[in-house]
């Protein structure tokens, strides 16, 4: 289950991904440290100063990967005295891209600053993410991800959609349902 929670590097991908100002991203942070600690890492559920600092620590080396790639000696380093160590093994999982899909739709209907919903066909989605059809483990893994974080997928017009009868170019629509 700790595959599923969020990491300092989930959020960085995602608010990366969501495009924001600096504030609004600054308040989309403040929100969801108040408000999805649940769903926060343990390291990060009583310390709201190491989630802020390791959250703009990952988003920044994310969007400055390629010139931060080049003095990784001198950022280890860094991180070493610093204190902070991070084991990037710790953080994966056979379905890491997939949980990370459903991280993101969760963080973007609740803190989007707009849509409060997600759309996709469900071809695309297994595309994305690499797989070329839908298996029995992948299905209930997904459905395992939508339970955790209380998403529920629909098809066009509100019809609840079942992931693993459901066509596969089917539109889904997923939302986040309230706590």
């Amino acid at each position: 289950m700790n595959e599923l929670l969020y990491t300092a590097q989930d959020l960085a991908i995602i608010l990366i991904g969501m495009d924001l100002d600096c504030r609004i991203e600054s308040v989309v942070m403040d929100r969801i440290w108040n408000r999805e600690k649940e769903f926060l890492a343990e390291p990060y559920r009583q310390d709201r100063r190491k989630f802020t600092l390791e959250v703009l620590y990952w988003r920044h080396y994310f969007s400055e990967k390629t010139a931060l790639d080049r003095e990784l000696p001198v950022v280890q380093k860094d991180l070493e005295s610093g204190g902070h160590t991070v084991d990037l093994e710790e953080y994966r999982s056979d379905y890491f891209d997939l949980n990370l899909f459903f991280k993101s739709v969760r963080i973007r209907c609740l803190y989007g600053m707009g849509k409060e919903y997600v759309r996709i066909k469900l071809r695309t989605l297994l595309a994305v993410y690499g797989y070329r059809r839908r298996s029995r483990l992948l299905i209930h893994h997904m459905q395992r991800c939508m339970e955790f974080y209380h998403l529920k997928a629909t098809l066009w017009g509100g019809t609840d959609c079942d992931l693993s009868t459901c066509g596969l170019d089917q539109m889904l629509t997923f939302r986040a349902e309230q706590l």
